[in-house]
């Protein structure tokens, strides 16, 4: 049921609007909504939140976690935000140059040794610019 749907992506209260008077994450979240109509068993996704504010951000990737665990769907993501990836995934895979360096759960493989190769720069830098402490 599409209502349902809706409800599941977050967009229960736009139901009147057009398209093209939602917010950018509404947009987002709608086509979404258009693909779980399918019921695929698997998302395949190229950088899904790469135009995205952080709000954003987070709202559709806590909607792609639930709909994983209560729809039993397997979510495949490309992403380049190491940090969400670590939060969200139960398994990744590092790529570079088009071969897989590394890949686990993202608590395992994520190391200073991996963050240097795969970004070309000392994983210091890396870790002023984009987290928190220690990978």
């Amino acid at each position: 049921d599409y209502r349902e749907v809706i409800e599941a992506v977050g967009l229960g209260d736009k139901l009147e609007k057009l398209p093209g008077e939602l917010s950018g994450g509404e947009q987002q979240r709608l086509a979404l909504g258009k693909i779980l109509l399918l019921e695929p068993e698997i998302l395949l996704l190229d950088e899904p939140t790469s135009f995205l504010d952080v709000h954003h951000k987070i709202r559709f990737l806590e909607i792609l976690r639930r709909l994983a665990t209560e729809r039993g769907i397997a979510v495949v993501l490309s992403m380049h935000e190491l940090e969400f990836v670590r939060k969200i995934s139960d398994e990744m895979a590092c790529i570079k140059e088009g071969r897989i360096l590394k890949a686990g759960a993202p608590e395992e493989i994520l190391t200073e040794a991996l963050i240097e190769e795969l970004f070309d720069l000392p994983a210091e830098l890396y870790r002023a610019y984009f987290t928190s402490g220690a990978l």
